[in-house]
C-alpha cells in the first residue's frame, strides 16, 4: 500500500542522483471536486522542482474524464535527467476521495535490487559506463511535452466532436503523449477508434 516503504527526501540541492525511492502522500487544502489537467498541473508544477533542476513532463494520464473535462485523478509523468531518476505525480480530488491529495513517487535508475543497481554497485567504473550509456538511450526516447498546454476541458469538447457517441460506450480516459515523429497529442479511445487532438 502507498506509503509503506520507507520515505526519504533523496534530493538535496547539492546531490546530483537520486540513490532511493521516495514516497509522499500530502493532503492539499483544495476544494474537493473534479479537476481539469490544467489545475491538476498548477499542484504538480509546485512541487517538482526539488526533485531535479531541469524536469521533464512527458506522459500525462487521467482517470475516468466528465464531458466536461474533469477528473477526479490526473497523473504526470517526469524524468529527471540530471539526477538519474522518474517521477509519477498523482492528484486526487473529487469523488470518492476523502480529502484531496498529492502522491509523489520518485523511483532512481537504476531502481535499487534492479539486475542493472546491483551490477552498477559490484562492477565499478566499467559498469557505470554502460549504465549512464543506457540512461542517455532512454533520455533520447523520451519526448517532453510542452508546458503550458492545452486544458482537458478543450481537449475533451474537441474529441466529442470527432468520435459520434464519445462516452456512449462509458467512461473515458485522457492520454498526453508525443508519439514517435509527431507533435504532441491528447489521446483518447473509444470501441471503434483513436482519436486525438494538439496537446499544446
Amino acid at each position: 500500500m502507498f506509503g509503506k516503504r520507507r520515505a526519504t527526501r533523496a534530493v538535496v540541492e547539492e546531490q546530483t542522483t537520486v540513490d532511493d525511492f521516495v514516497e509522499r502522500s500530502t493532503v492539499l487544502h483544495i476544494v474537493n471536486q473534479p479537476l481539469s489537467a490544467a489545475e491538476a498541473f498548477d499542484v504538480v508544477e509546485g512541487v517538482v522542482g526539488p526533485y531535479g533542476r531541469f524536469p521533464r513532463l512527458f506522459l500525462v494520464l487521467s482517470g475516468d474524464v466528465n464531458p466536461s473535462g474533469l477528473a477526479t485523478e490526473w497523473e504526470f509523468h517526469y524524468i529527471f535527467p540530471e539526477v538519474h531518476a522518474e517521477g509519477i505525480f498523482t492528484v486526487r480530488a473529487g469523488g470518492s476521495v476523502i480529502h484531496p491529495e498529492l502522491r509523489e513517487a520518485i523511483t532512481p535508475y537504476p531502481a535499487p535490487g534492479t539486475p542493472e543497481h546491483l551490477m552498477l554497485a559490484s562492477g565499478g567504473g566499467y559498469m557505470s559506463n554502460i549504465v549512464e550509456t543506457a540512461w542517455q538511450a532512454r533520455l533520447e526516447r523520451i519526448a517532453a511535452l510542452p508546458t503550458p498546454f492545452r486544458d482537458s476541458t478543450i481537449a475533451v469538447h474537441e474529441l466529442m466532436k470527432q468520435a459520434t457517441g464519445f462516452f456512449a460506450g462509458g467512461p473515458m480516459r485522457l492520454k498526453g503523449r508525443t508519439p514517435p515523429g509527431v507533435s504532441a497529442v491528447w489521446e483518447a479511445s473509444t470501441a471503434m477508434e483513436i482519436v486525438h487532438t494538439p496537446f499544446a
